[in-house]
């Protein structure tokens, strides 16, 4: 039985199939309060983790506007560990 080009195959990792998704139903342009809202970061923060790469890149538009793609900034979101396996994390770091 052919299942069509919408399956997936089973051996996919179920979190880059999240992110595709996401990636492709949401391409609008969120300015930096929006982000901000989304991600509950300050801006300064969001700055930090772009100079050090770990946050989606700005693009410029029209007069110099500053916005990111909400594709990226939903990825980033879905990307971020629980507060649970942050905790785990920590805790092996710190045994």
């Amino acid at each position: 039985m052919n299942a069509g080009p919408q399956s997936k195959p089973n051996n996919q990792d179920p979190l880059a199939v999240l992110l595709a998704a996401l990636r492709e139903r949401d391409d609008r342009l969120l300015d930096q309060r929006e982000v901000c809202k989304r991600t509950t970061l300050h801006r300064n923060t969001i700055l930090k983790l772009e100079v050090k790469g770990d946050f989606p890149k700005r693009r410029v538009v029209a007069g110099g506007k500053i916005v990111w793609r909400a594709s990226e900034i939903a990825a980033w979101i879905a990307s971020r560990p629980t507060a649970e396996e942050a905790r785990e994390v920590e805790e092996r770091r710190l045994s």
